[in-house]
């Protein structure tokens, strides 16, 4: 039987021991599956009997939505959603109703006499008794709960490689795109209005018209691709008095090339722009959805994107 430290019993910063259960209800309680998705974070608990140890991880679920800096987000069915908490909450349970027993008898060693023989010998059997029966109720909990660390582990490595062969995917998306984008395709022209404003109409060669005039067709307009499309109309557009108004036809064939990606929003991700204007958008502005393919100085209107 080893020395009692009565000095460390008494001055442990774990001698009122504060409950898992309760952590874990205070920190993830209101954690639910939202779209087939739970947010997981894996938990050391503190070592009863030794400040320097942890006891065997636990996984904490919160809401998907919540932002945890160590989070990761896991797929999981409403059943598996369940069970993990449930597993959860049980090696909670028995590390709390251990952690509760050893920490009632570390009190009682604490204020044991040591110059009462039989009162010390008591107290240090009693104390090495709660040891073991930690150490194996510790044990216990983790076998109990390892398939379910095991599974969110197995469900965390599946998302990650997941995540991982998305990006491998949109990185080449972007890259066709940008080969598309690079097509000496487009045209514009621009004519004055009924007002006297200019009006200037963007349509692909390849592509036929549905409301873009005649006579912008017909002009000798060059063939460009989307960078110098940029240059033009921005220039355009600095002049004042200009309003854009993209070719619905060309717009819906981009988007089709571009896997369901809209102009607009490959206009924004490449430029930082509104395609519409030429100019960074306004904060809660629509810069890339749907609704309009022409625009200016003065507003939109018609077509979508």
């Amino acid at each position: 039987m080893g020395v009692v430290d009565v000095k460390r019993l008494a001055m442990s910063s774990r001698e009122l021991y504060s409950p898992l259960a309760n952590k874990m209800l205070q920190h993830a309680g209101k954690g639910q599956r939202s779209e087939g998705y739970v947010q997981v974070e894996e938990f050391r608990p503190g070592h009863l009997l030794s400040d320097d140890d942890t006891l065997p991880s636990v996984f904490l679920l919160f809401s998907p939505y919540e932002t945890r800096p160590w989070g990761k987000h896991v797929a999981c069915t409403e059943e598996e959603f369940r069970r993990w908490r449930d597993a959860a909450h049980a090696y909670a349970e028995s590390v709390d109703r251990i952690s509760a027993e050893v920490a009632a008898v570390r009190q009682r060693v604490a204020r044991a006499r040591r110059w009462k023989f039989r009162e010390w010998r008591r107290a240090e059997e009693a104390w090495e008794q709660a040891r073991r029966r930690y150490s194996e109720a510790v044990q216990a909990a983790d076998v109990a709960y390892a398939p379910v660390r095991l599974e969110i582990r197995a469900g965390i490595n599946a998302e990650e490689e997941r995540q991982r062969a998305e990006a491998v995917r949109e990185q080449e998306a972007q890259r066709h795109r940008a080969e598309l984008a690079a097509r000496p395709l487009w045209g514009w022209a621009a004519f004055p209005d009924r007002g006297g404003a200019r009006v200037v109409y963007v349509f692909r060669h390849d592509v036929a018209s549905t409301g873009v005039p005649e006579a912008a067709l017909t002009a000798d307009a060059a063939r460009v691709h989307l960078w110098d499309l940029r240059r033009a109309l921005t220039e355009q557009l600095a002049r004042g008095s200009c309003r854009v108004v993209w070719d619905d036809a060309a717009l819906a064939e981009t988007q089709s090339e571009f896997d369901g990606v809209t102009l607009g929003r490959w206009w924004y991700d490449t430029f930082g722009e509104d395609f519409r204007t030429c100019r960074k958008p306004e904060p809660r502005s629509n810069a890339y959805g749907g609704g309009t393919g022409a625009g200016g100085t003065g507003g939109f209107v018609g077509g979508t994107f």
